[in-house]
């Protein structure tokens, strides 16, 4: 898009939006063949939201040690979500909560934290396939241990998003 925000972006794509019901893919995710219905069919359940399960297009053990506790720990004990969960939202909801934060990393953890707040928050076992380029590029475990590090910083240790952007090396 003409925006480099990423939440600005979502946002834009929300407000354009026909319908109801919003679901916000990155561009390197594929959705499961089942998507759509799946998602309609747990908003229909009274879900304010909620995410798919995820895995990456790689076959490399850590990658796929990693989603297995991601995927147990994000949802079942933290009841969080990331933006590589296919984060969806009931158009209301959306509206009520404001929306992604422009201009702020981990725009998707604080939506989603928001998003829980508000209602019940579904979590779709059909996983989304992510692309592993950002962990290739950076080194696996690497990036394994950053992503870790900044969820610990900002959910434990209460910093906020924007202090923890250099640890991601966005600039």
């Amino acid at each position: 898009t003409a925006f480099k925000d990423r939440a600005l972006q979502m946002n834009v794509g929300a407000f354009e939006a026909k319908s109801d019901i919003f679901l916000f893919v990155h561009a390197d995710m594929t959705l499961p063949a089942n998507a759509v219905s799946a998602v309609r069919e747990k908003i229909r359940q009274g879900f304010a939201g909620g995410g798919f399960k995820k895995c990456y297009s790689t076959n490399h053990w850590a990658l796929k040690i990693y989603c297995f506790l991601t995927n147990l720990f994000f949802f079942w004990v933290s009841k969080s979500l990331v933006g590589t969960n296919a984060i969806f939202a009931r158009g209301d909801v959306f509206d009520k909560i404001g929306g992604f934060e422009q201009g702020s990393f981990m725009e998707d953890v604080v939506f989603a934290d928001r998003l829980k707040k508000s209602g019940r928050m579904a979590l779709i076992q059909d996983a989304v396939t992510v692309s592993p380029r950002r962990y290739e590029e950076n080194g696996v475990l690497r990036q394994i241990a950053k992503n870790a590090e900044i969820l610990f910083r900002y959910r434990f240790l209460h910093q906020n998003p924007s202090d923890l952007r250099e640890i991601y090396e966005i600039v």
